[in-house]
């Protein structure tokens, strides 16, 4: 019987839990105030992130004003480009007919100004007398008008016109051309007239021939050459 309750008593022994000694006391406390500062720390970087969270979104919104800001320095820009070179072509193309560009402007984001617009002006009148030349201004003003990469409608409308002048000359140097042949023919040449033997034009078809040339009407007649119709 003994023997039993001796081995109860070893066995309570070894399965009882341990009092607590003084140095596991202090041990949990200190880790019972480690915690309670973590979650002051935890606490005040809450805080913290709101106010970075405000930041960053006056960050973002500022970011995405400069990127629109670029974008609309950059379309400006290569409007710019565009216009200048577009009416430069022109010019170049129109040589003495042409003027200088002429260019609206709009101011960007950045303060710069900006060519958005722009014109050339040309001499489209005929050359009094001279088919022939007109013929070959009228050329010069529709590669004039058609030198730009992209001509715009009122490009297109004054290589219309130029190409009209150019008709009408060659429908002149052809009237002419007829007209010196018929005046080298047989019965235009007077029987007694050493002259017309000759090959002298008669009076009659000098007369003629003068009234065929065409008469100066105005003085220049300009148009423009522009991007925009």
């Amino acid at each position: 019987m003994l023997s039993a309750v001796n081995q109860y008593a070893d066995i309570y022994q070894t399965t009882a839990p341990a009092s607590p000694s003084p140095k596991d006391v202090d041990s949990s406390a200190a880790t019972q105030n480690s915690n309670q500062t973590k979650t002051k720390v935890s606490d005040q970087d809450q805080g913290l992130s709101e106010k970075d969270r405000l930041s960053r979104g006056k960050n973002q919104k500022d970011s995405l004003e400069l990127s629109q800001e670029a974008e609309e320095i950059r379309v400006l820009q290569l409007r710019d480009r565009e216009v200048r070179a577009h009416e430069a072509a022109h010019a170049a193309a129109g040589g003495a007919y042409a003027g200088s560009p002429k260019y609206t402007f709009e101011r960007g984001p950045d303060g710069r100004t900006y060519a958005t617009g722009g014109a050339v002006s040309i001499d489209i009148s005929p050359i009094p007398g001279d088919p022939q030349a007109t013929l070959q201004k009228a050329q010069q003003v529709r590669a004039a008008a058609l030198a730009p990469a992209e001509p715009s409608g009122q490009d297109m409308k004054v290589a219309q016109k130029a190409q009209a002048m150019a008709t009408d000359a060659r429908i002149e140097i052809s009237q002419q051309m007829s007209e010196d042949l018929r005046s080298l023919s047989p019965k235009s040449i007077g029987n007694n007239d050493p002259e017309g033997v000759n090959g002298a034009i008669p009076t009659s078809d000098a007369s003629s021939a003068s009234s065929s040339k065409p008469s100066s009407g105005d003085a220049s007649s300009i148009v423009h050459l522009s991007v925009y119709s």
